[in-house]
């Protein structure tokens, strides 16, 4: 018999916070942003910084639509933006935020 590989290792799991899951005006693609980002943590500082491309290569979204997803995650405070000039290029780095209070429930 085939061993089963045992899914439950941390290394296949992203956490994502119930207040988005359950955000009934959060976008998808927002929901898996969240997720991707959370795979590319630093546990101990909270932030990470992949580009653009490493996202939509992992993700399968397009750039605009990883922009409209940035824009509400940074709008709705689950993760905050800092932006950092290196010469004539712009580099990002997401924090990802502590979210208080409870989830709504699901209806």
């Amino acid at each position: 018999m085939d061993s089963l590989e045992d899914l439950r290792d941390a290394d296949h799991y992203a956490r994502t916070p119930e207040s988005l899951i359950f955000d009934r005006q959060a976008p998808h693609t927002a929901v898996r942003l969240y997720g991707a980002l959370d795979r590319f943590l630093n546990k101990r500082t909270r932030t990470c910084f992949p580009g653009y491309r490493k996202i939509t290569q992992r993700t399968g979204m397009g750039s605009a639509t990883l922009s409209r997803a940035f824009k509400y995650l940074e709008a709705n405070r689950f993760i905050r933006i800092l932006r950092t000039r290196e010469g004539t290029r712009v580099r990002c780095s997401y924090q990802l935020m502590e979210v208080k209070g409870k989830a709504p429930l699901p209806k």
